[in-house]
C-alpha cells in the first residue's frame, strides 16, 4: 500500500519568484561556503523584515488623526455607542 502523499499547503503570491532569485544566487556562491552563505543571508533577511514591522508599527502609532484599527478599534466603538 502506498503512503498517503502530504497535503501542500499554496504559498502566498509571489514566493516562487523571490526563492527564485534566492537560489540563483546562490549558485553563484562557491559550494564549500554555500551553507554557510545560506544561513547567513536567511537570517539577515529575517532581521530586515522584522526591522521593517517596527518601522511601520511605530509610524503607525506615532500618526497624529489617525483612525484606530483591528479588535480593540472594533470593541472601542462598539462599547462607546451602548
Amino acid at each position: 500500500m502506498a503512503l498517503a502523499e502530504k497535503t501542500s499547503s499554496r504559498l502566498p503570491r509571489g514566493t516562487k519568484p523571490v526563492v527564485q532569485a534566492f537560489l540563483t544566487a546562490l549558485d553563484g556562491v562557491p559550494e564549500a561556503s554555500r551553507p554557510a552563505v545560506a544561513k547567513a543571508a536567511q537570517a539577515m533577511i529575517r532581521d530586515e523584515l522584522k526591522l521593517r514591522r517596527s518601522k511601520q508599527g511605530s509610524a503607525r502609532s506615532t500618526s497624529k488623526g489617525a483612525a484606530p484599527t483591528g479588535r480593540r478599534a472594533a470593541k472601542a466603538s462598539t462599547s462607546s455607542a451602548g
